[in-house]
């Protein structure tokens, strides 16, 4: 997978929401990297996106169940 995605997507794992700043400590990304990429699966509907008002900046960024599902199950495939 693309490196931004694989952070990204190891941070949101658990399903919970994670603050921007969790996932920037995390990532070691710079923030238009981070921002992004999660603008892009957002856009396609991995992801749901809390921005601070009326701006475009992510407050809070969490998987969707259904990827969420998805990740899981491709994890127990890898380590059965």
């Amino acid at each position: 997978m693309i490196p931004v995605f694989d952070d990204i997507l190891n941070v949101l794992y658990d399903g919970k929401p994670h603050r921007f700043e969790q996932i920037h400590a995390f990532c070691k990304l710079t923030s238009n990297q981070i921002e992004a990429a999660l603008t892009f699966l957002e856009e396609y509907g991995f992801i749901y996106r809390q921005r601070y008002g009326h701006t475009t900046r992510t407050r809070t960024a969490k998987l969707t169940p259904k990827l969420a599902n998805f990740l899981k199950h491709l994890r127990e495939l890898e380590n059965p």
